[in-house]
């Protein structure tokens, strides 16, 4: 379950390691940094980023560990930039 950070903002952390995602909505567009890595985790941030933003998707990983990556492939039609 995301926790609300406010403004737009949502944080999701694994049970295991605890490593945390971010969802961020803005003008209809979402920002999903480090989209974790295991299939449920990830679809959970990407069902919350379709229900909430409207318009393009973005994905912003900010280095190749396995789990910052994993997600990518969640989101075919968002822009990718990684670190």
């Amino acid at each position: 379950m995301p926790v609300d950070l406010g403004d737009g903002v949502w944080q999701f952390q694994t049970a295991l390691w605890q490593t945390n995602s971010v969802l961020a909505v803005r003008d209809g567009d979402a920002l999903v940094c480090d989209p974790t890595f295991t299939a449920g985790e990830i679809e959970t941030i990407r069902a919350e980023a379709a229900g909430r933003a409207s318009g393009a998707v973005h994905l912003l990983v900010t280095h190749s560990d396995f789990d910052h990556t994993c997600g990518i492939g969640f989101f075919p039609q968002a822009v990718v930039v990684a670190g």
